[in-house]
């Protein structure tokens, strides 16, 4: 058991020493440190040098401390210090370091201001960090932290942020450093970009076409991708990523419009540019139509604006605004889309080219070629074959390209021209014009057609004929015109009539040299059949003797004629209103025969007019009040002609009926109701019925008060607005309080030098009450 013991000790002694070898529990006196300038020279004074093997006590969060052996007396002393051990797991472990809020692709802007960086950081030992980040090359660091407790992971964000605006647009760097007092650094770093610039445009353009146009932009920016929006006229597109061309259509052609371009960053920086375009003017669509007399009219089709201006070439000349050829170039405008080339040569195809002009480029549409042909030449060797009394006949050469032809007779009198007709699309070259007068001069006329409603230019020489003579055709044109006192009867003069006679009623005759005739009368209304026949033979000694006149035509077909109505006069009101009007007049000894017409005039102007009536009174309604207006009426004849003068009266509608009150308003006590409205146009006084009853009436303010009524008890009031023309009125219900209850008594009071207590008497139904001193209402 001893020797076990013994052998226990042993051992344990050992130990010991060998561990106060390594970490110096058992070293002598501390000796002074070892200079660092030259080799470490033993501290037990043996000269010989230290070894350069050192041994490593426990880690710190400060490092190692080590031994250093003599390498003569083997002799050991502390090292200078402390400092790593490089086999130590924590002393070359660096502190695990990441940015946070910043990557290679985010890009900071104005809007990010002073931006503070954020990491997450942590350290194995839990060791005190230091924590300091630097921009692009600098070797200052922006922002420094001290973190305790890392470990496990902590966020830390630094109190310094960066300027965005200070930095350089596009990609810069940043870098972390993170160390504790032994270990090497950790470093994080990123790149990331700055953008606080709007988009450049490098260059923009817009391409049209008569309806649409194509805008293309290039812009760069200090990040991307970049957004587009395009303004054009009144239309806005929304913004468009990487959309560099934009495409719009329906515009009109030929017409400048404004438009923009804006380019936003990422950030939402927006640059911006204003210009203008002009679309192309639209490429005619043309129709040809042959015109009369040579000409060739140009219809044009196209969405072009009125100011456009377009170039007509017709061969090889262009056309004028008046129709005319030049060989000068002529840019006009056609607002109505339609011109018609005149005066070309006849019976000859034209080729016609339109051109429209871009009012901006001159840029140049052009239509497709069309192609008319013009009217044939006119026609030659007119000649009369036979005449009679009342025919001529007549030929002409044939006209190359003819559908047919065209007749004009004149008939002359005197050298004059008192009468043209037309013949039309005569399909053979001869022709009779019958129905003619006798011993009449005449003149005609040829020309050539190219369809049935298409005609060339008349013939530059014209054929006269004179019918042979015969007895006066019927005499026409028989009118006759109303006049005061006398009808004047007038007709067609014939030619070669010497005189003229007049049937009355086939009774009276009257006889005249000239086509007219005045006819007396007397009575109003009365009928009269009137005809007319000529005579062409005279005494040449005496034409005006009608007892010789001879050789006379029939008589005409009779016309039927009334005289004249008397104008009615008198005319009086009967009644008047804000709308309506009565009167009646006097007929003035018109048989009841005449009918009546009736007018009103508001100034000059005819408002509204009656029917033909049989009657003396008549009423108009629907007038405006206040508003003169005029009568007029007239009597009509039973040939429906009206008398040559009208009765007339000026006469004011009156006020219309006022509005009814409007904003009515009721307050109430226990024995009366106050009542309240807005005024009403045109009202000259208010009535008031309570309960359908009058109250009250010539009211003219617009408040009343109705008192001496019972508590607690309902009334309705009809509020009645009132003028000469009517009333109109507005209902409202009102209900009166309850009974008031009596007024209290004071029985006692006591006061002191800050509150004064009062007592009254108990009032019957009263639920509260309420206490006035110096004016100030108190609520108990």
């Amino acid at each position: 058991m001893k020797k076990k013991l013994k052998l226990f000790f042993l051992v344990s002694l050992c130990i010991f020493i060998q561990i106060n070898s390594i970490y110096g529990v058992l070293a002598g006196p501390t000796r002074p440190p070892i200079d660092p300038t030259g080799p470490p020279t033993c501290v037990g004074g043996c000269g010989g040098e230290m070894s350069q093997v050192k041994q490593y006590r426990v880690h710190t969060s400060t490092g190692h401390e080590f031994l250093l052996r003599c390498q003569i007396c083997n002799g050991f002393d502390y090292g200078n210090g402390k400092e790593a051990n490089p086999n130590c797991l924590s002393c070359t472990t660096a502190p695990m370091v990441t940015i946070k809020n910043l990557s290679s692709i985010t890009t900071l802007g104005l809007s990010d201001a002073v931006f503070k960086l954020q990491i997450d950081v942590s350290d194995n030992e839990n060791d005190i960090l230091t924590c300091k980040y630097y921009i692009n090359d600098s070797d200052t660091p922006v922002g420094i932290e001290t973190v305790t407790s890392t470990n496990p992971t902590k966020t830390v964000t630094f109190a310094t942020g960066f300027n965005v605006s200070t930095l350089p647009q596009g990609q810069n760097k940043i870098r972390v450093e993170v160390k504790d007092s032994i270990a090497p650094a950790g470093i994080a770093a990123t790149t990331f970009y700055v953008d606080t610039k709007e988009p450049v445009i490098n260059g923009y353009k817009a391409s049209t076409t008569y309806n649409s146009a194509s805008i293309t932009v290039t812009a760069n920016d200090a990040s991307s991708p970049i957004e587009y929006r395009y303004t054009v006229g009144t239309t806005v597109t929304e913004w468009l990523p990487l959309q560099t061309t934009y495409n719009i259509n329906n515009l009109i052609p030929n017409t400048a419009y404004s438009y923009k371009i804006e380019a936003k960053d990422i950030k939402g920086n927006v640059s911006s540019i204003n210009n203008t375009f002009t679309t192309k003017a639209q490429a005619p669509t043309v129709s040809l139509e042959a015109g009369n007399n040579n000409s060739i009219k140009i219809n044009i089709s196209d969405e072009n604006p009125t100011d456009t201006l377009y170039k007509i070439k017709i061969g090889d000349k262009y056309l004028s605004s008046e129709g005319t050829l030049s060989n000068t170039v002529v840019w006009m405008p056609i607002v109505s889309k339609t011109i018609s080339a005149l005066n070309l040569i006849g019976n000859t195809e034209h080729t016609v080219i339109v051109f429209a002009k871009n009012g901006k480029d001159n840029f140049e549409a052009v239509s497709q070629e069309s192609r008319s042909k013009t009217t044939p030449l006119s026609t030659s060797g007119l000649n009369c074959t036979n005449k009679t009394n009342t025919s001529i006949s007549l030929i002409w050469n044939s006209s190359a390209g003819a559908y047919g032809y065209d007749l004009l007779r004149e008939t002359i009198i005197n050298g004059a021209v008192t009468e043209m007709k037309h013949f039309e699309n005569i399909l053979a070259t001869s022709y009779t014009d019958t129905g003619l007068l006798s011993n009449q001069t005449y003149r005609y006329k040829l020309r050539a057609k190219l369809n049935s409603i298409t005609y060339g230019n008349w013939s530059e020489t014209n054929l006269e004929a004179i019918t042979s003579p015969n007895k006066p055709e019927n005499v026409e044109g028989v009118t006759a015109v109303l006049q005061t006192s006398d009808v004047n009867l007038s007709w067609t003069a014939q030619t070669g009539a010497v005189g003229y006679e007049v049937l009355i009623n086939n009774q009276q005759k009257q006889y005249t040299q000239t086509n007219s005739i005045n006819i007396p009368f007397t009575l109003p209304n009365i009928q009269y059949l009137l005809s007319v026949r000529s005579f062409n033979i005279c005494d040449a000694n005496n034409p005006t003797d009608s007892l010789k006149w001879s050789n006379e035509g029939e008589w005409s077909e009779p016309l039927i004629i009334y005289t004249s109505a008397n104008a009615p006069n008198d005319i009086v009101i009967n009644n008047t209103t804000y709308e309506n009007v009565q009167f009646e007049w006097d007929k003035y000894n018109n048989p009841e025969s005449v009918l009546y017409k009736c007018e009103l005039y508001k100034g000059d102007a005819l408002i509204t007019e009656s029917d033909e009536i049989n009657t003396n009174v008549y009423s108009f309604s629907g007038l405006d009040a206040q508003t003169q207006y005029t009568v007029k009426i007239w009597a009509i004849n039973s040939n429906k002609i009206k008398s040559i003068n009208a009765a007339e009266y000026i006469f004011y509608t009156k006020i219309a009926p006022p509005e009814a009150p409007r904003e009515l308003r009721s307050s109430a006590k226990d024995n009366q109701i106050t009542l309240s409205w807005k005024q009403s146009e045109r009202t000259k006084n208010y009535i008031i019925k309570r309960d359908g009853v009058i109250i009250a009436d010539n009211i003219i303010d617009n408040k009343y008060i109705d008192i001496g009524l019972a508590p607690d008890t309902i009334y309705t009031y009809d509020i009645i607005a009132s003028n000469e023309s009517g009333t109109l009125s507005a209902t409202i219900v009102q209900k009166t309080k309850g009974e008031a209850p009596a007024i209290p008594t004071i029985i006692s009071h006591k006061s002191s030098n800050t509150s004064i207590q009062i007592n009254w008497n108990e009032v019957a139904g009263a639920i509260g009450y309420d206490i006035k001193c110096d004016n100030k209402i108190y609520y108990n």
